[in-house]
């Protein structure tokens, strides 16, 4: 591989790290704008008709910027009562195959569904029904970006074949019974 090719692998890598990012810094604006609000209305008795209002499209930018950076570590909420009960080989073709291709399909439909809004919003001139008017594109935009990016890191991870299989997160002690490893690496009986 060349090093421009190696170059743009990394910065495409850490496109999703930079959306996390992107996050956590909606997270801080909210508690910066709430705190203000709050401020205003119990000590000079002089509320904003706009903190709360953009507090929550920046909620948007929480909640799904991050999805791509959860599915490209496989972080994802995962319900093992069913796969436990399942054999190995099963397990294996169920995470592997059935989960990316499942997580594929909702997150395309979400995708499709989006962006469909956000062209919606873009050729309409939609704006907020409250005193703001602000204009939805740009949060709709968002949550396009969002799922965009969810899509593409499945993709990228289908195509490498890199799909984490059940059995690979067991762990074998030196004991010789395997144990599960939870959310944190760490080796549970």
């Amino acid at each position: 591989m060349s090093n421009a090719t190696h170059r743009w692998k990394r910065v495409l890598e850490s496109i999703p790290l930079v959306f996390v990012w992107m996050g956590a810094m909606s997270v801080l604006c909210m508690a910066i704008l709430l705190c203000y609000d709050v401020a205003m209305r119990y000590f000079f008795n002089a509320p904003t008709s706009w903190a709360i209002e953009i507090a929550r499209y920046l909620m948007l930018a929480t909640v799904f910027l991050p999805l791509a950076y959860v599915q490209q570590r496989r972080q994802h909420i995962k319900v093992e009562l069913f796969m436990s009960h399942l054999p190995v080989r099963v397990r294996n073709i169920v995470s592997s195959i059935v989960v990316p291709v499942l997580t594929l399909i909702v997150n395309g439909v979400i995708l499709w569904e989006v962006g469909k809004l956000a062209w919606k919003h873009i050729t309409r001139g939609t704006v907020s029904a409250t005193i703001l008017r602000l204009p939805l594109f740009p949060f709709s935009l968002i949550l396009v970006v969002a799922f965009f990016a969810a899509v593409v890191v499945v993709l990228v991870q289908t195509r490498k074949g890199t799909g984490a299989t059940i059995e690979s997160s067991w762990h074998t002690p030196a004991s010789g019974k395997p144990e599960k490893a939870n959310s944190h690496g760490e080796s549970t009986p």
